[in-house]
């Protein structure tokens, strides 16, 4: 497991709780014994932007992600359980803040930049012109 202490209380056992994640049976739903947060064995799985355009509330703990682009519906919080247990709140019970994130913008764009990029090398004129490069500064 790579949670080794409760972000919100500090407490270090956790109980396994029934049930499995639809998209990775492997991990495990645990609960902390003090406080009662649930959260999955291993955080592995999240991508950059996995939680992106999803109108789900999140709570990003740490600085790993400092500088990285995120849309509205993302809370940074340093490893400070007040701020963390702040955060859960508006997440959880702030209707203001839910009702913003309501489609709330993915910053990554529409998932077809792949096509987008396709249709412009599939049209580009390969010469002479785009083979030798010249340095312009």
């Amino acid at each position: 497991m790579d949670m080794k202490q409760c972000y919100l209380c500090g407490g270090t056992e956790f109980n396994k709780r029934p049930g499995s994640v639809r998209d990775n049976p492997e991990l495990e739903v645990l609960e902390c014994a003090s406080c009662g947060l649930v959260f999955l064995s291993s955080f592995d799985h999240i991508r950059d932007g996995f939680y992106e355009n999803s109108e789900m509330p999140t709570v990003n703990v740490g600085s790993r992600q400092n500088g990285r682009l995120r849309s509205t519906n993302v809370i940074d919080t340093k490893y400070d359980k007040k701020e963390i247990k702040l955060a859960l709140e508006k997440c959880l019970f702030d209707k203001t803040f839910r009702d913003s994130i309501k489609n709330c913008p993915n910053p990554y764009g529409t998932g077809n930049s792949g096509n987008k990029i396709a249709k412009v090398l599939a049209e580009v004129s390969i010469d002479q012109k785009l083979l030798r490069k010249r340095i312009t500064y």
